[in-house]
């Protein structure tokens, strides 16, 4: 079930070779001829730092999300936003600290005109690639609200490589689900998994509670499949947990604190590592987010708020307002809200 971290992983891979096939593209219009290893040093370095920057944009956009990694409109948008911001920071960097002996600035645009070709080719590619990859046989065994979920999910994103080709319930219903038929018999279960050949099992129903179920599951155990339950597979292709599959029952089974020690304090630092990077990145725009505050609506720039964090431990959160101070009652926002500025509105869009 690893098979949704190696397509990320190639698709990190396929970007970054994309931004550094851009640069040396740049270089080869500009100058006319082949770069040399000298010319391409000068450049390299530099524009690594812009790309590791790039790369961080798109992440926490969340582009490397194989449901939203498909060409349409809302992929496009959403990456045309990264962008333009990614191409800000990369202005701002190189106009800021202009003391490089090269003149960057001159290849930049046209690196980020070329990118946005090759991006957009790269990611058609890896979606065809993904769409006749051979897919991953499965059943389902139990019907429930996820599994219709479920289904739904994969039929609307093929390119994630599962093919559901037949659900076995104890109870036999008169209808199909999407087209994939459903029986009641498990007790040739292991002739089903032949027949169709089965690559996983996802379990919606749980074995302990039928003896049927645990014996054709136990009569399948010589075959090369993989078995898992439906919470877990659920979030494995769309990295979500099923709300309702959340219980006490699940905390207890997943949240051993005892083991995540050392986890706690590799996650701490990432936070923190963070956070000062987005502070080092975004402070060159506060003066001018101040300035449009100020002078749209009379308050204070920005507004704290107590929120409750790990362990319900209160910490103070400190905002950029969006609000008008006149008659604002601090009730709940809502749609359209008329207390929200347009400048406030579309800071709440970007956020």
């Amino acid at each position: 079930m690893y098979y949704r971290t190696i397509k990320k992983l190639i698709l990190l891979t396929g970007d970054v070779a994309m931004l550094y096939s851009s640069l040396y593209i740049t270089l080869l219009i500009r100058y006319w001829s082949k770069p040399g290893l000298d010319l391409w040093q000068k450049h390299c370095w530099l524009f690594t730092i812009i790309f590791i920057v790039w790369i961080f944009i798109f992440y926490i956009a969340d582009l490397y999300n194989l449901n939203l990694a498909v060409n349409n409109i809302r992929f496009i948008m959403l990456t045309s936003r990264c962008i333009i911001i990614a191409g800000l920071f990369s202005v701002i960097f190189f106009y800021l600290i202009p003391q490089f002996d090269i003149a960057p600035k001159t290849n930049l645009f046209l690196c980020i005109a070329i990118f946005i070709i090759l991006f957009f080719l790269w990611r058609k590619f890896f979606n065809w690639i993904l769409k006749i990859s051979p897919k991953n046989n499965i059943i389902i065994i139990g019907i429930n609200q996820q599994v219709y979920e479920l289904i739904e999910k994969l039929r609307k994103n093929p390119r994630l490589g599962f093919n559901v080709l037949l659900i076995i319930n104890n109870k036999q219903i008169k209808h199909n689900i999407n087209n994939i038929p459903v029986i009641s018999d498990m007790t040739n279960l292991k002739k089903v998994i032949i027949d169709y050949k089965i690559n996983t099992v996802v379990l919606a129903a749980d074995p302990r509670e039928s003896h049927t179920l645990r014996s054709a599951l136990f009569q399948c155990m010589s075959l090369q499949i993989n078995y898992t339950t439906l919470p877990h597979f659920y979030e494995n292709v769309t990295g979500k947990i099923p709300v309702k599959a959340i219980n006490e029952m699940w905390f207890l089974e997943n949240l051993n604190k005892g083991e995540k020690k050392f986890f706690n304090i590799v996650k701490r630092s990432y936070d923190i590592i963070l956070a000062l990077l987005i502070f080092i990145i975004t402070c060159v725009f506060w003066p001018i987010i101040a300035f449009l505050i100020k002078i749209e609506s009379k308050g204070p720039v920005f507004i704290t708020m107590k929120r409750a964090g790990k362990n319900n431990r209160e910490f103070r959160m400190f905002k950029f307002r969006t609000m008008k101070e006149e008659s604002n009652n601090r009730s709940i926002t809502i749609k359209n809200d008329p207390r929200i500025t347009k400048f406030g509105s579309f800071l709440r869009k970007t956020r």
